[in-house]
């Protein structure tokens, strides 16, 4: 803030009520009383759509969480691999995770109830906005340091064909960046393959595939998916990752990374 008042000549105030304002822009209100009228709800839809839901290795991932700070990275085929996935850990008495969301689903009534639930919202570019880009790297720091699982999708969208898309490993550095940062002894990532017998979104991937522009989630797009739940979509199967510890994979260079 003091850097960017002396260079710009701003009010330091006005650069200080600016982080102040990402800062409500991005962070998650983390409370249970969302996470259990989300997973009450969600689990209705489950039993509507699904017919039913598989999750291999959770065990071992709970029992790193209890130790340390881990960072969950799915695959990214539908809407509702975040919802499962928070569904799993709450179910099995474990913290949800905070989830990395683009700011097109903080849109109301869903964003203040993500946002409840865990979500926190970054935008789809930084630019050369330095205050916006320190803002959400510190709240990333945060979040390692205090211990809370985090998620994101290392594709950073939704594949529309099936097949795994290439890594953007922003995010990536971020969390090295944000473990460095916090002085944690470790930080766990956890690979999660998402696999689903059909896809809810075929309809509009098909669209996409096809030609047709990608439509902004909205209220009224909310309002018109209630048709999903008028048939079956098979089963969906999560199956979770070996924890990889990246103070092993820095090992003796953490110095240097520093």
């Amino acid at each position: 803030i003091e850097r960017i008042s002396a260079s710009t000549g701003e009010d330091e105030s006005k650069v200080r009520k600016r982080a102040e304002r990402y800062f409500d822009e991005i962070a998650a209100n983390f409370h249970g009383t969302y996470i259990a009228f989300l997973d009450f709800v969600f689990n209705w839809v489950y039993g509507r759509v699904f017919t039913g839901i598989e999750a291999q290795g959770l065990e071992k991932v709970a029992d790193c969480a209890r130790r340390n700070p881990i960072v969950l990275i799915p695959c990214h085929r539908s809407h509702f691999d975040y919802l499962i996935i928070s569904s799993l850990f709450y179910r099995s008495h474990l913290s949800p995770p905070h989830i990395a969301a683009g700011v097109n689903l903080s849109f109301w009534p869903v964003g203040p109830l993500f946002r409840g639930a865990g979500a926190y919202f970054l935008r789809r570019s930084f630019g050369e906005n330095e205050l916006y880009k320190t803002v959400f790297r510190k709240y990333i720091t945060f979040l390692i340091k205090e211990v809370y699982t985090q998620e994101f999708f290392i594709e950073g969208t939704r594949s529309r064909t099936g097949r795994t898309m290439a890594p953007k490993r922003g995010f990536l550095s971020w969390d090295v960046d944000g473990f460095l940062a916090s002085q944690r002894r470790d930080l766990f990532f956890v690979p999660i393959a998402i696999t689903y017998e059909r896809l809810i979104e075929e309809g509009s991937m098909l669209d996409e595939l096809s030609g047709g522009a990608k439509k902004d989630e909205s209220m009224l797009g909310l309002v018109r998916a209630r048709k999903v739940l008028r048939r079956r979509w098979g089963s969906a199967h999560i199956s979770f990752g070996e924890p990889i510890s990246l103070a092993d994979s820095i090992g003796d260079r953490r110095a240097r990374f520093a």
